[in-house]
């Protein structure tokens, strides 16, 4: 019975001894394969964080250099307008008339205006600017108009009268205005000053430029 049970017991030692090299030799395998993964990542992750910083890549766009386009110079401003010298102006005695001037060999007078006796035609001594009125001003309007007057003895204007205009009743009263304004060296005849009819002058309305 004894001998029966020592034989029987022998294999069974056997295979748990193999089976206990075997588990054995399962765990150093597992322990070296778990250290072999560690040691991988880490190492990678050393690598990793301690590698060249990254580097930044910059994108420059170059520009072609164009010749700007060509530019006309600005036209040359107009030349001025000569300002005409104002007319001297006209003396007159203690009395308040104007004086006579004596032409004992008067020139000949031509075709301009009217002619009364013999002497010199009336000549302007001061001719103001009529005022621009303000309705043409703001509109931009231009025009002209035909005045009938007298020179009187004195050399002023009298009897002023609008025979046309265009645009009509636009520049008549400003017209008007600056004639009464005005100021002639009366016509002389006979050593004396005369009075002289029938004048016409037109009076032109423009805006400046």
């Amino acid at each position: 019975m004894n001998l029966l049970m020592t034989h029987t017991a022998r294999p069974v030692l056997r295979r748990v001894r193999g089976l206990l090299v075997s588990c054995l030799f399962s765990l150093a395998v597992t322990a070296g394969l778990l250290l072999l993964m560690r040691y991988f990542v880490t190492t990678d992750d050393v690598a990793y964080a301690e590698g060249p910083p990254p580097k930044t890549l910059v994108y420059l766009r170059t520009v072609e250099d164009r010749e700007p386009p060509s530019r006309r110079p600005p036209p040359p401003p107009p030349p001025p307008v000569p300002t005409p010298p104002s007319p001297p102006e006209q003396q007159f005695d203690e009395n308040g008339a104007p004086p006579t001037f004596e032409d004992p060999e008067p020139p000949p007078v031509g075709p301009i205006g009217p002619v009364i006796g013999e002497g010199r035609m009336p000549i302007p001594l001061l001719t103001p600017t009529p005022e621009y009125p303000q309705r043409a001003l703001a509109r931009s309007i231009e025009g002209w108009v035909l005045v009938s007057f007298t020179i009187a003895e004195t050399g002023a204007v009298v009897d002023a009268l609008v025979v046309d205009a265009q645009p009509p009743g636009i520049f008549d009263a400003a017209a008007i205005r600056a004639l009464a304004r005005y100021k002639y060296r009366p016509q002389i005849v006979a050593g004396a000053p005369t009075a002289t009819p029938g004048m016409m002058l037109r009076i032109h309305f423009e805006l400046e430029g």
